[in-house]
């Protein structure tokens, strides 16, 4: 029935909670530690796992290769096969040049690109959105990034944050292009958020 929680006592005997009031004055919901296994509704957030990273680096591309930013990676054991893992990552990032590609990596598998370039176009995930303004090279970007991957697999899984271009220029990661020692010229961090959700 509709809000309510049903407890088997394992011999085919039901509790039958119906709302708050049926849990006593303390509104506590107490599950005995012993062997047995807790079924969640698909789409229950199974574990949450985060990670920080205050690397201070420059990078400069070589065309066509994609190469991890600082150490912003962490590692997650999905409960189940059939869990899926949304990923999010919060990126502070400067630079001259509007032509740099975001991806989300599992392991070493690239995620997230389309399917849908042809000719000389390329199928990318997420584009940073930095390129020529006025003062860029004092300032850094925030550029956010989601994904919803289906990995399969029971075992750890490293996630991490790559950046790539078609060129040669220079991306800035938690720190702005111009490094002069001034008040106004900042250091940051970047995150990366792993959620399994049950499938």
């Amino acid at each position: 029935m509709p809000g309510s929680i049903k407890i088997d006592d394992g011999s085919g005997n039901y509790t039958i909670l119906t709302n708050a009031g049926s849990l006593g004055s303390d509104k506590t919901l107490t599950i005995p530690n012993e062997t047995g296994t807790l079924n969640l509704q698909s789409g229950s957030v199974l574990q949450v796992v985060n990670a920080t990273d205050t690397t201070v680096a420059s990078y400069t591309a070589t065309a066509g290769t994609g190469f991890k930013l600082g150490s912003l990676e962490l590692s997650i054991t999905p409960s189940s096969t059939s869990s899926k893992i949304f990923l999010m990552t919060s990126l502070m990032i400067s630079g001259q040049n509007r032509y740099w590609e975001m991806n989300f990596y599992r392991d070493s598998t690239r995620l997230g690109d389309t399917t849908t370039a042809s000719g000389n176009r390329r199928n990318i995930f997420h584009q940073a959105g930095l390129g020529d303004f006025t003062d860029i090279e004092f300032q850094m970007m925030p550029f956010q990034m989601h994904y919803l991957d289906s990995p399969s697999s029971t075992s750890a899984i490293t996630y991490s944050v790559y950046a790539q271009s078609y060129s040669t220029p220079t991306i800035y990661y938690n720190r702005p292009q111009s490094d002069s020692d001034n008040p106004f010229v900042h250091r940051s961090r970047s995150v990366i958020t792993a959620m399994e959700v049950g499938g």
